[in-house]
């Protein structure tokens, strides 16, 4: 698994297997009709840096890791998206 940075209106880190299955992701996640506007495999040393889920208001905790170890780490699907 890799990390691929999708963009439409806005910006989404996806854990998926190739571009087409990073898009596929968009489409399950959000809706089938979503226009993607690029799809960007991220290095493996790039870091992101990820807020927990939480109630908006809440102190939320913030985890970093590379690229690498994010894709290690989580399933496929959406990891984090600028749409929350």
């Amino acid at each position: 698994m890799n990390i691929y940075k999708v963009t439409d209106s806005e910006t989404h880190w996806i854990v998926a297997e190739s571009e087409a299955d990073a898009t596929a992701v968009m489409r399950e996640q959000y809706d089938d009709e979503v226009t993607v506007d690029a799809v960007q495999l991220m290095p493996d040393d790039h870091v992101l840096s990820v807020l927990a889920d939480g109630a908006l208001g809440e102190t939320q905790e913030r985890e970093v890791k590379t690229c690498a170890e994010w894709a290690a780490s989580e399933p496929r699907g959406l990891l984090a998206s600028t749409v929350w």
